[in-house]
């Protein structure tokens, strides 16, 4: 939001402006809240890492450990369906 309001000319600030909005304060008060929000910084050797969330890492994990599960499960379930019985 904050960058189409900085376009010179931009459609945002203009339908915004048409709407009675004041652009110019609302600029100010994104860059605010965006000046609040942390900020990943560090050397050159950080660039290649990536971050994500709490959530993102539990579902990461949640799928890796699926996936490494995953050739013994098709394991049982074949022997299952040889012998007739379920079991893991």
């Amino acid at each position: 939001m904050s960058a189409l309001l900085e376009q010179e000319g931009g459609l945002a600030s203009s339908i915004l402006a048409r709407a009675g909005v004041n652009v110019e304060a609302l600029s100010k008060k994104l860059t605010g809240e965006l000046e609040r929000l942390p900020k990943v910084s560090g050397g050159a050797s950080v660039i290649d890492q990536i971050y994500v969330t709490p959530r993102l890492n539990k579902l990461l994990t949640a799928a890796s450990t699926s996936l490494e599960l995953s050739p013994k499960l098709e394991f049982d379930a074949a022997r299952s369906a040889r012998t007739g019985r379920a079991g893991i």
